[in-house]
């Protein structure tokens, strides 16, 4: 697990039930912009040490197995899954502000009728997971708006540039 500046609690638990903890400096640019070049800058040297990675919103999510079971059994001939919304993202008002105003017009029009993919739960072949993080990091570095550009940033890249290996 990739971290920086967590509480010694939340440190000595996930120590004690197994995890193993990555200390990473405070970035300097916005949460929003930060995980995702972290996550892409480490798994550029290391990705090829992990078979999954697995992206969780850990307040939102309970693991009650191991996922890796889960993807080996079901992924098939594809490299990444993520939950969705039951929306398209044009009909979801948040999703459709952010496709416009951080993507443009012309991104937003190709990904319009796309369900929204949750931002806080996918997951992949490492190789795959690498690329999310790259492409993502590459579409939010240039924003400087008030949106949070991570999310539809995901939902462009998946929807256009890796589609073909996704299990929706």
């Amino acid at each position: 697990m990739l971290v920086w500046g967590i509480r010694t609690e939340t440190r000595q638990k996930l120590v004690e039930y197994g995890f193993e903890l990555v200390d990473l400096p405070q970035p300097l640019d916005p949460f929003f912009h930060a995980r995702m070049r972290v996550c892409w800058e480490y798994l550029k040297e290391h990705h090829q040490e992990f078979r999954y990675i697995f992206w969780l919103d850990i307040k939102d999510l309970i693991l009650q197995s191991d996922p890796s079971v889960w993807m080996e059994q079901s992924l098939g001939d594809k490299s990444l899954v993520v939950a969705t919304e039951p929306v398209p993202i044009m009909c979801e008002e948040t999703n459709w502000l952010w496709a416009r105003t951080i993507l443009g017009e012309t991104r937003a029009d190709e990904i319009k009728d796309g369900l929204v993919l949750n931002g806080g739960v996918f997951a992949g072949k490492a190789e795959e997971m690498t690329e999310v993080f790259h492409q993502t990091h590459l579409l939010c570095y240039p924003y400087g708006g008030p949106y949070p550009p991570c999310q539809i940033s995901m939902n462009y890249v998946m929807h256009t540039m890796l589609k073909d290996v996704l299990y929706i």
